[in-house]
């Protein structure tokens, strides 16, 4: 007679649950988007400015992809279909960023974008009120 059998085997490790402390140890969300914000994003908006150079259909998109450890910046790079000009001068803002003590490592994907500004607008005067114009203000000397 053969005698069935369940098949055995050992008990594959379980993690232990998350205790109270290890729970909540990182940046809040708020800190990283105030951080952002003060530090990148008026770099950004210079980068962005000086890639435009009167050029008014530009429009571009780009994502800040970074990893923050041990109250640094351990790596850093820009995504997108970019100028490595300006992919250098987006990447100039995370220089000397502060980031506040946590425990673990933390990547954060920041999008950044400009859109087209359009075409300058002009005013034209009507005749009448281009002359009060003219007599208000003094002509331009070369």
């Amino acid at each position: 007679p053969w005698m069935l059998a369940d098949v055995r085997s050992c008990a594959l490790p379980t993690a232990p649950p998350p205790t109270p402390d290890d729970l909540g140890r990182g940046i809040p969300a708020e800190t990283v988007l105030s951080m952002l914000r003060r530090r990148v994003v008026p770099v950004a908006r210079g980068c962005f400015r000086r890639d435009r150079a009167g050029r008014e259909n530009y429009a571009t998109r780009a994502v800040f992809e970074l990893r923050l450890a041990d109250r640094e910046v351990t790596s850093a790079d820009v995504i997108g279909e970019i100028d490595d000009e300006l992919r250098e001068c987006l990447l100039t803002s995370v220089d000397g960023l502060d980031v506040p003590a946590y425990a673990g490592t933390i990547v954060v994907r920041y999008p950044l974008y400009t859109q087209a500004s359009g075409p300058a607008l002009t005013i034209e005067l009507h005749p009448d009120v281009a002359q009060v114009v003219d007599r208000v203000l003094p002509e331009e000397t070369p």
